[in-house]
């Protein structure tokens, strides 16, 4: 138990530390918060030391410790855990910093990224304005106070920086978060002293943040809940969550791959390698679930992937994630496969639209439905323009990926607005992985568009996710490239093509929320002016399409909440609405 009995000392610079350790196996450290000491995180101390070394040290002038002759700061703390780490040739450790000890942690995360492999920041902030106003109208009053008393007793310096501790940034943009390749585990209190946006927002700054809510505690007594126990142990022993970037272990990002060859059967499934999607791992089932979370509500991309027969398992320790952290949860663009799996769950759902399917024994350039395909494509032949595959994965051409990119900065330019994402993916060229890539050229051997495709069901379908041409171009390019394309697919055996998901077509009309389905087909047929619905469904219409496959909004609630429709735009246009409004005028 922690105590004088495990008391030890540390001579750094100028000042001595005081330090408790205890235990075997991965080192621990623990720093603790403003006006605190090592003694009142006992509870963690004693019970992480079951399993690990625990480090637990008083930091300058708290405890035990000297002060020193510096004034406090985020950023110098940080230094003298550091140093004393150093010291002590302590590395590849793990550490839990709660309250002010999260924003040294975080420091260290940033300025010193080789020291630990894991955080846990506990209640942390990474700016002064992350901190309710609750507190910090208290410090300032109090500030002021210790000005005019430091002038006649100067020793009380040392309580004036503890509260400037409070008021001052840290020297910690979200640039540098951004840049944060460790991972991290963000442990909020239910009545928290940091703003929840603030937390949420640093979660999603951070590139391997995951984030959990701790049900009944406060800022105080989180460091002695058995269940924050529970979590960081967890956190440190398994891998539940992570988020993919490009920094990811590749061990991991093999595994997310494997699982998505292998049970991913929705047009959508291998979108979730995307960088904008974070994972839930099962526990007792192998299965991943890809979401982003949005106003405290987590937002699915496309079904969960996993084998059907386990479906309901995973299910239920997703639901009981979300519902720990005071989730909603909500899944978009989900197919017909699982539904009924969905419902005996207690999921509520309504339909939001369809994909256009492509039997590719069934189909062809003949009749009349697909006639406006045929005489595009019969343009683009009179005027000579070839279609060929890029593949980047036998060999890398940097001309043709500048002219992909080219086209794709054009197009962009062309958007004057927000662009969509999370169900809809990029060239991604950097990582193509399983992607296709076939472009168009004339004559002169100028590229006049790409299609980039991915595939479902394991390879034996492929998606037309990407589709891009330069302003301009000839009738009929985007219409050889994927018809040639899937001619090509066909005959290496692929089964199965798609042109993707034409939102709130026939919205509505097979579902189990009769209001929501009636606003969803009311947008569609009204609201035009905002984002082409119809213009996208005629797009794809004109290939006639063997089927169209129903897609589904499947959401945990009773009701369909004005949250959890904000929560699905945000997720799928991060700049908002009004991007798309200011779009259209352009």
């Amino acid at each position: 138990m922690i105590g004088r009995n495990l008391r030890k000392y540390c001579s750094i610079g100028d000042i001595k530390l005081v330090y408790y350790e205890k235990g075997t196996g991965d080192t621990v450290l623990l720093i603790h918060g403003n006006s605190m000491n090592s003694i009142m995180m006992k509870k963690m101390f004693n019970y992480l030391s079951k399993f690990y070394h625990v480090v637990a040290v008083d930091s300058r002038g708290h405890g035990g410790s000297e002060s020193g002759k510096r004034a406090y700061s985020i950023e110098l703390f940080a230094e003298d855990m550091v140093e004393f780490c150093r010291n002590k040739s302590l590395n590849n450790i793990i550490v839990i910093g709660y309250s002010d000890g999260a924003n040294v942690a975080l420091r260290i995360a940033s300025s010193y990224p080789d020291l630990a492999r894991k955080m846990v920041l506990i209640s942390g902030n990474y700016n002064a304005q992350g901190l309710k106003w609750l507190i910090r109208i208290p410090a300032l009053f109090i500030k002021l106070i210790m000005e005019i008393i430091k002038k006649i007793f100067p020793n009380t310096r040392f309580t004036l920086w503890k509260i400037n501790l409070l008021l001052s940034n840290y020297g910690i943009t979200e640039k540098d978060l951004e840049k944060i390749n460790t991972d991290i585990l963000i442990l909020a209190a239910k009545y928290d002293f940091i703003y929840r946006k603030h937390q949420i927002e640093m979660s999603r700054y951070l590139k391997n943040a995951h984030m959990y809510v701790i049900r009944g505690t406060n800022h105080i007594n989180i460091i002695v809940s058995r269940r924050t126990f529970n979590i960081i142990k967890t956190f440190i022993e398994r891998e539940d969550l992570i988020k993919n970037n490009n920094v990811i272990e590749q061990s991991q990002k093999d595994r997310v791959r494997n699982y998505v060859m292998q049970y991913g059967q929705n047009t959508i499934s291998y979108l979730v390698l995307d960088n904008d999607k974070q994972y839930y791992f099962g526990h007792k089932v192998e299965g991943i679930a890809a979401f982003t979370v949005v106003a405290h509500v987590v937002v699915c991309c496309g079904d969960v992937i996993c084998q059907t027969s386990n479906v309901k398992c995973f299910l239920l320790e997703f639901i009981s994630f979300c519902e720990q952290n005071r989730y909603s949860l909500v899944l978009i663009d989900v197919s017909e496969k699982f539904l009924k799996i969905y419902e005996s769950m207690g999921f509520e759902y309504v339909k939001c639209g369809e994909d256009a399917m492509f039997e590719f024994s069934n189909w062809n350039l003949k009749g009349g439905k697909i006639a406006k395909v045929r005489a595009a494509i019969n343009h683009a032949n009179k005027l000579g323009i070839d279609v060929g595959e890029y593949e980047p994965l036998k060999c890398r051409d940097e001309n043709i990926e500048s002219e992909i990119d080219g086209i794709t900065q054009l197009w962009k330019k062309g958007k004057h607005g927000g662009l969509l994402s999370f169900i809809l993916g990029g060239a991604e060229l950097e990582t193509p992985c399983d992607r296709r890539y076939f472009f168009a050229r004339d004559t002169s051997g100028k590229m006049l568009g790409f299609v980039v495709f991915i595939p479902f069901e394991g390879g034996s379908g492929y998606l037309a996710d990407v589709t891009r041409r330069i302003p301009g171009a000839p009738q009929g390019v985007i219409e050889k490239i994927i018809y040639k394309a899937f001619m090509k697919m066909k005959s290496e055996g692929v089964k199965w093509g798609s042109m993707g998901f034409a939102p709130l077509v026939n919205a509505g009309s097979n579902g189990r929320s009769f209001i929501i389905g009636k606003i969803l087909n009311f947008i569609y047929e009204n609201l035009n002016g905002i984002y082409s619905f119809k213009s996208l469904y005629h797009s794809k219409k004109k290939y006639a399409p063997t089927q169209w496959e129903s897609r589904y909004i499947v959401y945990h609630s009773r009701i369909f909440t004005p949250k959890i429709g904000y929560a699905i735009v945000k997720a799928i246009n991060p700049q908002g609405i009004l991007s798309l409004v200011r779009r259209k005028k352009l």
